[in-house]
């Protein structure tokens, strides 16, 4: 059995635990699925005669928290530290709203300036400008992008480096300024 606990040493027994288990499989490039950690971060290999060692991934949203070597049979319980994130949770969530809404105004964008280069009616085209000027702008993107850069923060360094890393790599993926 794995039970996770944070990096200062409590059990995740607040509800936090809940992380998804994977599996490397020799030869083969991709993760496979075992399961999900339980609502006290405890996890529960099942038995495998074919193999005595296995690599096991540990993933919170979409972010890798730990690899493990593991050994079956070693040891009855395996305490894994991973780090109480939270904010990168919340974060994550936060920043694929933002680039779900930025992608969704650029298709509008794109539909009513071609609906507008087709338009003929004086009435339509000018109902289709005032959408076009009501869409947010780059600028708007920018600005919401700072506002949630400083509103999500962690005390644990290892924390907030993934938050920033994910702030540069949505900004740089928007292409905002």
């Amino acid at each position: 059995m794995l039970q996770f606990q944070t990096r200062q040493g409590t059990s995740l027994l607040r509800g936090l635990g809940i992380y998804d288990i994977f599996e490397a499989i020799p030869g083969e490039a991709t993760l496979r699925r075992v399961g999900q950690s339980n609502s006290h971060g405890r996890f529960v290999l099942e038995p495998d005669s074919q193999r005595s060692v296995q690599t096991l991934y540990v993933r919170s949203g979409n972010t890798i928290l730990a690899k493990l070597p593991i050994v079956r049979g070693l040891n009855e319980v395996l305490a894994v530290s991973v780090a109480d994130d939270p904010a990168r949770l919340r974060a994550e969530a936060a920043l694929l709203a933002l680039q779900e809404e930025f992608i969704d105004t650029q298709a509008r964008r794109e539909i009513l300036t071609l609906r507008l280069e087709k338009a003929k009616d004086e009435k339509a085209v000018q109902a289709m400008r005032l959408e076009l000027g009501r869409l947010k702008g780059e600028q708007q993107f920018r600005t919401d992008w700072e506002q949630l850069r400083l509103r999500f923060r962690s005390s644990d360094q290892a924390v907030q480096h993934r938050i920033d890393r994910m702030f540069r790599d949505t900004r740089k993926a928007l292409n905002l300024p």
